[in-house]
């Protein structure tokens, strides 16, 4: 068998994640909606997070909640 997982915890949303938030958006759209979406609606809902003060105040504006694995 393979070896466990360790078991993620979960954090409140702080204003200091907004980059990596950022680019976790933009690369689970890049990498998840191709065959659905083409390239030009996958830049349009992406381009959401190009301004990080707006997309952070988007995320503070709402639960959020933070993953960690390890810290």
């Amino acid at each position: 068998m393979g070896q466990a997982l360790p078991k993620p915890g979960l954090r409140p949303y702080l204003a200091a994640d907004v980059p990596m938030m950022a680019a976790i958006f933009v690369a689970a759209i890049e990498g998840l909606t191709g065959d659905d979406y083409n390239e030009a609606q996958q830049e349009a809902w992406a381009s959401a997070a190009e301004d990080e003060e707006e997309f952070g105040k988007k995320l503070a504006g709402q639960l959020t909640l933070i993953a960690t694995i390890q810290n």
